[in-house]
């Protein structure tokens, strides 16, 4: 992961980023594992461990995004802390997440 993000990044803050995608890709990873459980539940019959396997993985959903969200912050200050107000910087940024700094 390190050739996504160069130039303005020291080691530190390359870590950090990596880091934050880390834990949501973690997080989603988790979150697609309990959706499965859950519908294994509900095709036992067993309704309430469903439910309640369903609201954990939408808590994991919730935190992954908030992790994505810290790490493309970061990413964006990081690249973007020495250029005017005229450019921009959006590599190391999901295309989701440069289409939404680019119409900052």
């Amino acid at each position: 992961m390190g050739n996504l993000i160069s130039g303005g990044y020291s080691e530190n803050q390359e870590g950090n980023y990596s880091s934050v995608r880390k834990e949501a890709d973690d997080l989603f990873r988790q979150r697609k594992q309990l959706a499965v459980e859950s519908q294994d539940a509900y095709r036992r019959g067993d309704g309430a461990r469903a439910k309640q396997l369903s609201n954990q993985a939408k808590e994991l959903q919730r935190r992954a995004e908030e992790a994505q969200s810290r790490a493309a912050e970061e990413v964006y200050r990081v690249n973007n802390s020495n250029r005017s107000d005229s450019m921009i910087d959006l590599h190391g940024l999901h295309v989701s997440e440069a289409e939404a700094a680019a119409e900052r």
